[in-house]
């Protein structure tokens, strides 16, 4: 099979000076073998294990590796899965840490995961990383005063302050102050001015682009929202967060590269 691929290798062309773009085969391989990495196998990084994997179990890619290299297309499937695992923890590629520096402990969508509390290489926390912290600006006096909002942050202090459906939702036209009503909010908070119950929450402003940055593969943006929301449920700190132009992660695809 090394010779087979071997000769393979030698029979592309070389000399290209750049890359012009990646094949369709090449990106459904590494999305492929992404999913089966942090589903099934709960690995962090796309090892060449399972990238072998994904092309054998995608009838699209096996037809490709066929054509390539028969022999390692005749390799069986079911056993494969089941003892790769054990197969690849001795290869040097143990050792070495993904190179998004992320340190992510899972990264299936909608469970349990640590991909966004570790922070990633700079040692952050996600909620530091992706926010802003709106309370802390204004005892700072970085957020100017508000006025002609009081009866909006009053309403939203109520609804905040329900046992359910504590959820504010502001809209309006663009311009209109939406934002102003939060900044108010916040300066509320940073002086005493609000009920008991809300005078020592975080109000923090949810960077979303930030948060979307590198999250190229289907369903990594949504692990990392679901670790972010996951540290706020454990501070110690109660914490608010707002999330401005909120309508922006609502859509109706979720394919690979879009934060729906």
């Amino acid at each position: 099979m090394e010779k087979a691929l071997l000769r393979q290798l030698d029979m592309l062309p070389a000399g290209a000076s750049a890359i012009s773009d990646f094949s369709h085969h090449i990106d459904l391989s590494v999305e492929k073998a992404w999913m089966l990495a942090s589903v099934r196998y709960g690995d962090n990084k796309i090892r060449s294990g399972w990238l072998l994997l994904a092309l054998l179990t995608t009838p699209e890619l096996r037809r490709v590796l066929s054509s390539i290299c028969a022999p390692l297309a005749t390799l069986p499937v079911d056993e494969l899965t089941e003892i790769l695992p054990s197969l690849i923890e001795t290869s040097p590629e143990a050792q070495e840490r993904p190179y998004d520096g992320s340190g992510l402990a899972s990264a299936i969508p909608g469970e349990s995961s640590q991909a966004i509390p570790n922070g990633g290489q700079d040692g952050k926390s996600a909620l530091a990383k992706y926010c802003q912290d709106m309370t802390a600006q204004a005892r700072d006096g970085k957020i100017d005063p508000v006025t002609g909002r009081e009866h909006e942050i009053r309403t939203m202090t109520d609804i905040l302050l329900r046992r359910r459906q504590n959820n504010p939702l502001l809209t309006g036209e663009a311009g209109v102050g939406k934002t102003a009503v939060v900044e108010g909010f916040a300066l509320a908070i940073a002086q005493g001015e609000v009920p008991p119950a809300l005078r020592e929450v975080r109000l923090l402003a949810l960077d979303v682009g930030a948060l979307l940055a590198g999250a190229s593969m289907k369903g990594e943006f949504e692990s990392r929202l679901k670790g972010l929301l996951e540290e706020a449920g454990r501070s110690p700190q109660p914490v608010i967060l707002f999330v401005d132009e909120v309508h922006t992660l609502v859509g109706a695809g979720g394919a690979s590269g879009t934060g729906d």
